[in-house]
């Protein structure tokens, strides 16, 4: 499998080659931040043949794959060769790697909120979730009935006379 790093695939970008990029991510992943002009097609829905029709270069040209570390999209070049595809060419490093020198990158608006958003709702969720399967909670689904007897209160020891300290504190 042919690879390239994000810093040689900008500056083919920069001495304006035409460039097909797909980035194999899921939409949340895409969202939060991607390659400007790359396209999305997500692992799961990888149609080699569609997206080689698809194609804005020349038939013989490279199509460059890009995921978050580098594992998807090789695994998406597999499938290109398989389909009789040989020029996929696996970006080294993924999008951490691109990020990290610092490429160019595109968000879609409202990612970080919604991300935010989705963490707030996770976290109520499992509050919610403790709230209701705790024996002891008072909006369990368990009834009062599961809750352990609490023992009868009495007095801390340390509250209780005790014969042979109150004889020595009386004066005598």
């Amino acid at each position: 499998m042919t690879t390239i790093t994000p810093a040689e695939l900008q500056a083919r970008i920069a001495r304006g080659e035409t460039i097909d990029l797909i980035d194999v991510r899921t939409a949340l992943e895409w969202n939060a931040g991607h390659a400007i002009g790359a396209t999305h097609v997500p692992l799961g829905q990888l149609d080699p043949a569609a997206v080689i029709a698809a194609r804005k270069g020349r038939p013989d040209e490279p199509l460059y794959v890009i995921c978050a570390s580098g594992a998807r999209s090789a695994a998406a070049c597999a499938a290109f060769a398989r389909a009789g595809f040989a020029q996929a060419v696996n970006v080294e490093g993924g999008t951490s790697a691109w990020s990290r020198a610092g490429l160019p990158m595109e968000r879609q608006p409202g990612a970080a909120v919604l991300g935010l958003v989705r963490q707030v709702v996770l976290l109520a969720l499992v509050a919610a979730a403790v709230l209701f399967l705790t024996p002891c909670s008072p909006l369990t689904l368990w009834g009062p009935a599961s809750c352990p007897a609490t023992p009868a209160a009495t007095a801390p020891a340390h509250d209780q006379p005790r014969p042979e300290r109150d004889q020595q504190e009386r004066p005598q």
